[in-house]
């Protein structure tokens, strides 16, 4: 097996194809605001009196979900701090609750206090393996760490003056008295002789000092940094549920024991900063903190329009060079790609150059690189006389293969893929590009945002144009496929504007995918299209400036749209559609765009001009803005 990717040739881009240049991946300094006013202003003692207006609508929706989930008032306590305009809301926050996993943060805390130096100079494998111990709760290293602390030691500080995390005279508060996983030695806390404890109080003040930087300004920015731990996935549970949608960044640790139920954060929401704890003894406690974090945020930032989704573009492009050369019944197997962002879909694309009659078959994987583990191989797509294989593999538990992409409600964060040459090829066949478009579209939160590099928006009079792309009708095909072809008939628009002039019916020949009786295969058609001369590749576009800067560059983009409603596309040769290709041109003034809809029977039913709102709805939203890039043959990306 040859490994064939260049690392030279790798470039990961940011929106789209063509987009935005991924200047880094997820910084560990990003995204972290800091008001010096914060330090004197915000406080939480036990005399600290909540806002009145905050605390009443903090009140309203406790009633109201408590109610609606047969929680006990016992059985909750919660706790918000606005460290914006320094006001708290505060339901029951000196209430002691056993603390399950969130005590670990007392832990991390500890390692900086009982070593200092370490917060000068902190060993990698350190500052991992506390990552893991806040953001994946592991309890292995929770106890070693606790173990080379000592829970004595972390007793003395969290009773101590310097931090008083735990106030007997006040509740009790944050508690950690056995190593986890290990039932001996033992300490309970004073007040309830729990192993660990939480109270919402000491946990809000815990994030208050964090934010401060009261355990000291470089012990508290290496926890910062621990807490972020960007490669490291959240756990799906409580806050980030509740905030899932909600175009926030937060760090957070949560507890979960048999009907225990915790969890604690910082949020932040455009430049609304603000500290949420909340603790429960319920079965239903974690869907009672997924909808007060939900409620909280709308009571402090007003309702919030879906998250749009992220793509990025891994091109790995070898067009105009050489290609990647695999001989017959050889398999070649890239590199891991990371694009430095969560994704939970993958849109793959590739141009190969084969002798007729000869055949590949594309397959790819995703992974985790917390977990070290891959998923199987899977089946995204062939050409020609495809490889044997015992069985195509195209799901597993954590996701599938969706006809031509893979999606999950999973998150990754690296991907490979591999080609294999059929064994009786007649000659080497030739990778010259794979791209693989990935998207995050689960809306959750994030702990830092990945930088990019914006790019400028073209002048007006480069994008508010009409490119002269000949228009096809697909109802002049014979009658038994003129209904299925609107995806080939639009890469044969694009082929003619390029000089690459095929009839309709020889590119949809290529087009169809015997395997699943389709002519609209996505990666099947951009492969057709190379096979014409034009290189090409799928993307992803999820706003209009992106779309401006191709227009500007003479690039012309083939959409997939999904009309599901009559009236989401005015003046449509349809009322609705289950899926549509067509092809974008241009613009026609700010809010008009310039379409070819091989849909229309005759040039003036089918060039014409969409409202950008509906395009909108039933292309960026319904499919993702799913385009194809098809280039001219001169280009090599």
């Amino acid at each position: 097996m040859s490994c064939w990717m260049s690392r030279a040739h790798l470039m990961i881009l940011a929106g789209v194809a063509g987009g935005l240049l991924l200047s880094g991946c997820a910084s560990r300094g990003g995204d972290v605001v800091r008001d010096p006013a914060i330090a004197t202003r915000a406080v939480l003692t036990p005399e600290t009196r909540p806002d009145p207006d905050l605390q009443r609508a903090v009140e309203a929706a406790d009633a109201r979900i408590r109610d609606e989930l047969g929680l006990a008032d016992d059985r909750r306590a919660f706790g918000v701090l606005d460290l914006v305009d320094a006001r708290a809301a505060l339901i029951r926050p000196d209430a002691q609750f056993y603390g399950a996993s969130v005590p670990k943060i007392a832990i991390a805390l500890g390692y900086f206090e009982r070593f200092p130096e370490a917060a000068v100079d902190l060993d990698p494998a350190v500052r991992r393996e506390l990552e893991l111990v806040i953001k994946r709760s592991d309890n292995d290293l929770a106890a070693r760490y606790s173990q080379l602390v000592g829970l004595d030691f972390l007793q003395e500080m969290l009773t101590g003056q310097k931090y008083r995390l735990y106030d007997a005279g006040h509740g009790g508060g944050i508690w950690c008295g056995k190593h986890y996983g290990l039932d001996t030695p033992r300490t309970g806390d004073p007040l309830d002789d729990h192993s660990h404890a939480v109270t919402v109080r000491q946990c809000l003040r815990y994030y208050l000092m964090l934010e401060r930087g009261d355990f000291g300004p470089q012990a508290s920015a290496r926890l910062r940094e621990i807490f972020r731990a960007p490669e490291l996935e959240f756990h799906d549970s409580n806050f980030v549920t509740g905030l899932t949608g909600r175009d926030v960044t937060m760090v957070r640790k949560s507890g979960l024991w048999e009907d225990w139920r915790l969890d604690t954060a910082r949020v932040r929401h455009g430049e609304r900063v603000y500290l949420l704890a909340g603790a429960t003894h319920h079965p239903e406690g974690g869907t009672y903190l997924a909808r007060m974090a939900a409620a909280v945020d709308e009571i402090l930032c007003g309702a919030s329009d879906p998250v749009p989704a992220r793509h990025r573009l891994a091109l790995h492009d070898l067009a105009g060079v050489s290609g990647w050369k695999l001989a017959p019944g050889s398999q070649g197997t890239s590199e891991t790609v990371t694009p430095g962002d969560w994704f939970n879909e993958v849109v793959p694309s590739w141009n190969v150059t084969t002798e007729p009659g000869d055949g590949f078959v594309v397959e790819l994987r995703v992974g985790r690189a917390f977990e070290e583990r891959w998923s199987p191989w899977l089946h995204v797509g062939d050409w020609g006389p495809a490889p044997a294989r015992d069985a195509r593999v195209t799901e597993f538990p954590g996701g599938a293969i969706d006809i031509d992409y893979f999606r999950s409600d999973q998150r990754y964060d690296r991907l490979q893929y591999r080609v294999t040459a059929a064994a009786g090829n007649a000659a080497p066949l030739f990778v010259e590009r794979f791209a693989a478009c990935v998207s995050d579209t689960t809306g959750r939160p994030l702990a830092v945002r990945p930088v990019v590099e914006p790019q400028p928006r073209p002048s007006r009079s480069d994008w508010q144009r009409n490119l002269a792309v000949p228009f096809r009708s697909q109802k002049s095909e014979p009658a038994e496929i003129a209904g299925r072809i609107c995806s080939p008939t639009s890469v044969s628009m694009v082929l003619d504007y390029h000089g690459l002039a095929r009839s309709t019916r020889t590119v949809a020949d290529a087009c169809l995918d015997a395997a699943h009786d389709l002519y609209g295969v996505w990666p099947r058609n951009v492969q057709a299209a190379w096979t014409f001369g034009s290189p090409g590749y799928l993307a992803r576009f999820s706003d209009w400036a992106a779309v401006e800067r191709m227009i500007a560059a003479g690039q012309p983009l083939v959409i997939s749209i999904r009309v599901r409603r009559e009236g989401d596309l005015r003046g449509a040769p349809y009322k609705t559609t289950a899926g549509h290709l067509l092809v974008l041109t241009g613009f026609a003034g700010d809010d008009l765009v310039q379409v070819n809809d091989p849909a229309g029977k005759t040039p003036e039913a089918g060039q014409v001009r969409y409202h950008r709102e509906d395009l909108e709805k039933v292309w960026m939203r319904a499919t993702g803005g799913l385009a194809y890039v098809l280039k001219p043959a001169e280009s090599n990306r």
